[in-house]
């Protein structure tokens, strides 16, 4: 596992096969008009390419999930959650609750909702979590085009712990 610091936006996280990690954001860039621009028309060309970005607001353990960000390459879907992990919930003398761990439920206009693995956090401040998902076992539905409409986040304290599902 390891930490991925970003410029201007991160990459993916690549984690260890049983645990995920999220990353500081340190540092974002703005880009121009036509910057954005090219790469908007750019992302078009692409066969199978779309994008979706979405800022809301939802909170799990003083944790504000505020953005989600969607893109596919092919039939990889390659998200991403940036999210503000509060200081005091990092401040414990316990050190071992002083770590989050996260499952997160993308929902799009399609009706296909896509369950992240479990993640992990332990520090507070910006942080994004960042991963592709390949969707060729599941009729490659990343290919066509999908709009992210919703966020539903379970949230446990502890290494240990297991996000329970929601109702």
């Amino acid at each position: 596992m390891r930490a991925v610091e970003v410029k201007p936006r991160p990459a993916p996280v690549e984690p260890t096969p049983s645990l995920a990690y999220a990353a500081p954001v340190t540092s974002l860039r703005t880009l121009s008009t036509p910057a954005l621009a090219l790469a908007g028309f750019l992302i078009t060309l692409g066969a199978g390419a779309w994008t979706s970005q979405v800022r809301f607001s939802t909170r799990v353990h003083d944790h504000s999930f505020h953005e989600t960000a969607a893109k596919s390459s092919d039939c990889v879907l390659r998200y991403r959650l940036y999210f503000t992990a509060p200081p005091g919930g990092y401040s414990s003398r316990s050190e071992g609750l002083n770590y989050y761990r996260f499952r997160a439920h993308l929902k799009f206009a399609s009706g296909k909702v896509f369950t992240t693995p479990v993640f992990g956090n332990r520090a507070p401040g910006e942080r994004v979590y960042a991963r592709d998902h390949d969707t060729r076992d599941d009729a490659c539905w990343a290919s066509t085009e999908q709009k992210v409409v919703g966020l539903d986040v379970e949230a446990c304290r502890g290494q240990r712990c297991t996000p329970r599902p929601l109702p």
